[in-house]
């Protein structure tokens, strides 16, 4: 087995686009977004070339804390909610995995790798296993069908909002990404000390400068007011939903159902078949709303270096 580092790594992006699991953060794209609005991220991510032309990827951020007498470095697979683990142009077999994970052992620091719940292959007894979730729409049709997916209070919902003139667009300009953050802001009050963690503005404006085949940033607009938002990246045939705002003051507008149509029918136009949701952070109303969605929990495995 041949190792490659980042930089030295000739085949991400093939990679990437190969793996049928591989989603938009396991690409070099998600993680130049992550490095250019936080310092203290670095890419650090691994190629593993094996003698049977099977050639797999381990994306991989790096962040390193210093003390008085000594720098404690981690890797991590991915972070702020998304997926990582190891994508390849074929399928590898289980010696080809136990020698990548006895690599990342023989490396001695932390190392967490977050799972991905479109590939469900099994992590060593290495990592201290730990049981995630997100929410997934498979996408079989238009919008009607979509609709047949929702319950009754989501499409109550949903004509709430087609009758109170609530629009949906895509963003038009930076402007709008400082003003889509401020809307942020308000749900981070609105939150309190329920806030798990508080993204900083310059992630919105990468995700903004990024190529537009790969992320959309969704508008909901009532009367020339912009009242809430959804990013949603695309990759392979997979779009995931990473983050997303409403100003309460707007609620009875219910600005996030017409929101999340719009985001479904734009898929299912654009040949992609599974809408993901994202993780929840433990909040049962979350959960509540994207199962009235008719989105089906997927479970998978992230696991932890032990002693870590």
């Amino acid at each position: 087995m041949l190792v490659k580092c980042w930089p030295n790594i000739a085949h991400w992006d093939t990679i990437a686009a190969a793996s049928p699991a591989a989603t938009f953060y396991h690409t070099r794209y998600w993680h130049d977004i992550v490095v250019s609005a936080y310092n203290e991220y670095k890419i650090a991510t691994r190629e593993f070339i094996f003698d049977d032309g099977a050639i797999a990827v381990l994306p991989c951020l790096s962040s390193t804390k210093k003390s008085l007498f000594k720098e404690r470095v981690r890797l991590k697979s991915a972070v702020f909610g998304t997926y990582g683990d190891i994508i390849s142009n074929k399928p590898l077999t289980e010696e080809q995995r136990s020698q990548i994970y006895a690599y990342l052992k023989k490396l001695n620091i932390g190392i967490t790798i977050e799972g991905n719940p479109f590939s469900q292959s099994g992590m060593t007894d290495f990592f201290e296993r730990q049981e995630c979730f997100t929410q997934i729409v498979n996408i079989k049709g238009d919008e009607a069908i979509i609709k047949k997916g929702f319950d009754v209070g989501a499409k109550r919902r949903l004509n709430q909002a087609l009758k109170g003139g609530v629009i949906v667009r895509t963003i038009g300009s930076a402007e709008e990404v400082k003003v889509y953050y401020n809307i942020y802001l308000d749900c981070i009050k609105r939150w309190g000390q329920n806030t798990i963690f508080q993204y900083l503005e310059p992630i919105f404006h990468a995700i903004f400068n990024q190529d537009s085949r790969f992320r959309k940033i969704w508008l909901a607009e009532k009367d020339g007011v912009i009242i809430g938002g959804v990013i949603v990246f695309y990759w392979n045939r997979i779009a995931c939903s990473w983050h997303n705002a409403s100003l309460q003051t707007y609620f009875d507008c219910a600005p996030n159902n017409i929101l999340q149509m719009e985001i479904m029918k734009d898929a299912f136009k654009n040949n992609f078949l599974f809408y993901d949701l994202g993780i929840s952070g433990g909040r049962e109303g979350v959960v509540a709303f994207k199962k009235s969605l008719g989105a089906e929990m997927v479970e998978f495995i992230s696991g932890r270096s032990r002693g870590q």
